[in-house]
């Protein structure tokens, strides 16, 4: 028998919430949890709230969510696409026009 993977909380813990997972997925965190030496809860419970809190799995600060790096994505095209425009405008030809 495990023991139990999550720190106590006095006076308890009164939330709940409940995922559901196919065998095969089931099977993949059991897996995954055993070998961090956690139950299957103990590793969805740590797994969500460093999730929540911005860190990853070894602790440190996570440098961003999907949002913010789709949003940097998004930025740095629009930075490049300004770029190709100014650099055909000072060599004279439409952008896009396969002089570049």
């Amino acid at each position: 028998m495990k023991a139990r993977s999550r720190r106590y909380s006095f006076p308890g813990r009164d939330h709940r919430t409940h995922v559901r997972f196919t065998g095969d997925e089931y099977a993949e965190l059991a897996a995954t949890a055993t070998r961090a030496g956690l139950t299957t809860t103990g590793y969805v419970w740590e797994a969500a709230l460093a999730a929540v809190r911005g860190v990853n799995a070894t602790g440190e600060v996570d440098t961003g969510t999907r949002a913010e790096l789709a949003a940097l994505q998004r930025d740095l095209f629009a930075a490049r696409a300004a770029v190709n425009q100014a650099a055909a405008e000072l060599r004279g030809t439409p952008a896009g026009s396969g002089a570049d």
